[in-house]
């Protein structure tokens, strides 16, 4: 069957076109997937992610020859927020916790000591 055709099939609301789509880039999305997210695990929510909002909102797609591109497009934009919410907690993770004060003498005020 011309993919083309499967594509209008999911856009009317076939689920099972839908899934014979998926299945057929699913190692394409993996891939992308893995290349810019490393972990297994962020890998495994960026796509099922992808299928979801994908799955939801395949009655916007205007044309249906775009649907692969329009998939990795999806992906890549999760695989950016994913990533961009991993660098924020990173960043917060790195952050010093408050250093004792070692001496009362740490205390002293730079303006007292002139």
């Amino acid at each position: 069957m011309d993919p083309t055709d499967l594509v209008n099939q999911a856009i009317q609301g076939d689920r099972d076109a839908f899934i014979r789509l998926i299945r057929e880039i699913e190692n394409s999305l993996y891939n992308t997937a893995k290349s810019m997210l490393r972990k297994e695990e962020d890998v495994a929510d960026a796509i099922q992610e992808t299928i979801l909002k994908a799955y939801k909102s395949m009655h916007t797609l205007r044309e249906p020859q775009y649907f692969k591109t329009w998939m990795f497009r999806i992906l890549i934009n999760e695989c950016n927020t994913m990533l961009s919410r991993r660098s924020l907690s990173t960043s917060y993770a790195e952050v010093p916790a408050k250093q004792e004060v070692s001496s009362p003498y740490d205390e002293v005020d730079m303006r007292e000591s002139s």
